[in-house]
């Protein structure tokens, strides 16, 4: 009768809820192992049963990087089921290990603690910008950091050059073509792009057929009728640059067949258009050639920097507009002491606090200096170099091309020195440019033969 008995039973057994059992993560986004992540997304655990809020404290959740701790944001989402932790630091280098501690302190919503987990992946140090950026046989190129913008020219079918803009789109996380290509039809070549005070790209180019420098906003989601900047109708132009940061200015070179002289000249953007600066940064006679390379602008100062090559020795310098003549700075750059090397290349940036910096290269090694008011102030070498670029936000960035390997490598002065930013890029790279974008952080734009290739500093606090 016992068996009748538990059979009777058996329906009201049934019929009674059971314990749910635990809460345990079902899966993780990144997965356990994975390598490359990003620092700015969310790390996601998703569990079998939902969390209680309540339970989220500081002891719950453990989040190490290279096994220091690190601060984090956690929040529970779709029906409480999904946790989502983001960090709010940054680590002290990348690449690093991340570890993530699930206690049992979590609780369900049924009062039970969870199952504890623990899952680890690394974190890049550099994330590659790919999507969207189709650019074979790219050769010369420019990149802008605030707005992120790429322009390069590239040899079409026939042999003619023409030159192309993107700008990354952050939300879609891709690269948006600015127009077909830039604007007027001719072959062009040298292309450079930089922003004005109102966010507004400005492209720059040699129209090789007019043999003409050219310079084009992109307004509207159009292209301006391009404008030619020379100051000569006669002259040759050639070699454009801008500077990286507002105020907009822009600077070229002119050779003039009929007096065979070279001369270099710059023009300020304002709300009324061009303002060309009718006084030569730098002339000389044939065959004295000379180019410049950079430019840059702020506290109503303009400076530019060029590249001569008297006695066929090179030498670099950096002249300053003063509103009414071009005066250089402290004679031409030294960095190593030998009269012999010479300084090459010579980039240059003004930085938000008013310093302006200089970059070059020297007997094979990369050189930085800021002009305090009366002379240049050296500091450290960031290394062996074969290029140079160089930007600055609340400290300077330098980038450098080392000789033989041709790996990039992107160094952030602090305290004294040079830290190196991740590990090096690419491989027989060939040119390489650094920008920083609105938040500091720096971006690359690299160049091997095989295409155009970015890449962004893996962060997620602004520098």
């Amino acid at each position: 009768m016992r068996w009748l008995w538990l059979v009777a039973l058996l329906p009201l057994l049934t019929a009674c809820p059971q314990p749910p059992g635990p809460p345990q993560v079902v899966a993780t986004d990144p997965e356990e192992g994975a390598v490359g992540v990003r620092l700015d997304r969310a790390y996601v655990a998703e569990f079998s049963l939902p969390l209680d809020p309540a339970s989220l404290s500081s002891g719950a959740i453990e989040v190490r990087v290279d096994g220091a701790q690190l601060g984090f944001d956690a929040e529970l989402k779709d029906d409480r089921r999904v946790l989502e932790i983001r960090l709010t630091e940054d680590p002290g280098s990348l690449p690093a290990e991340v570890e993530i501690r699930l206690t049992d302190a979590l609780l369900g919503e049924n009062g039970e603690p969870i199952v504890p987990h623990t899952w680890r992946f690394t974190l890049a140090d550099w994330i590659p910008l790919a999507n969207g950026l189709e650019a074979p046989g790219a050769e010369e190129f420019w990149l802008s950091g605030d707005p992120l913008a790429v322009a390069w020219s590239a040899r079409g079918e026939g042999g003619t050059y023409q030159a192309y803009a993107r700008r990354w789109a952050t939300d879609e996380e891709t690269w948006r073509p600015l127009g077909d290509h830039l604007p007027g039809n001719g072959p062009k070549v040298s292309p450079a792009l930089c922003a004005d005070g109102e966010g507004v790209l400005h492209a720059f180019w040699r129209e090789t057929r007019e043999e003409r420098v050219k310079t084009s906003a992109w307004t509207g989601g159009a292209w301006t009728d391009p404008v030619a900047l020379q100051l000569s109708v006669d002259a040759v132009g050639s070699v454009p640059s801008c500077s990286k940061h507002p105020p907009l200015v822009a600077a070229w070179n002119e050779y003039d067949d009929s007096l065979s002289t070279f001369s270099a000249y710059a023009a300020r953007w304002s709300e009324w258009g061009w303002e060309k600066i009718a006084a030569t940064i730098h002339s000389t006679a044939f065959p004295d050639a000379f180019t410049v390379y950079a430019v840059a602008a702020g506290g109503g100062r303009i400076q530019a920097a060029y590249q001569a090559q008297p006695g066929g020795s090179p030498e670099s310098t950096v002249s300053e507009w003063d509103g009414s003549r071009w005066n250089v700075l402290g004679g031409p750059l030294e960095g190593d002491g030998d009269p012999g090397t010479g300084a090459q290349t010579p980039r240059l940036v003004h930085s938000p606090d008013g310093d302006v910096f200089a970059a070059w290269i020297e007997g094979g090694r990369a050189y930085v200096a800021r002009w305090d008011g009366s002379g240049w102030q050296f500091l450290p070498s960031p290394g062996p170099a074969r290029s140079t670029d160089l930007d600055a936000g609340t400290r300077p960035v330098v980038l450098r091309i080392a000789p033989g390997e041709g790996r990039v490598y992107v160094q952030r002065y602090v305290s004294g020195g040079w830290v190196t930013l991740g590990g090096p890029l690419g491989e027989g790279v060939l040119e390489a440019q650094l920008a920083l974008t609105a938040a500091g952080t720096p971006v690359v734009a690299l160049a091997n033969g095989e295409g155009l290739r970015v890449y962004r500093y893996n962060r997620v606090r602004p520098y």
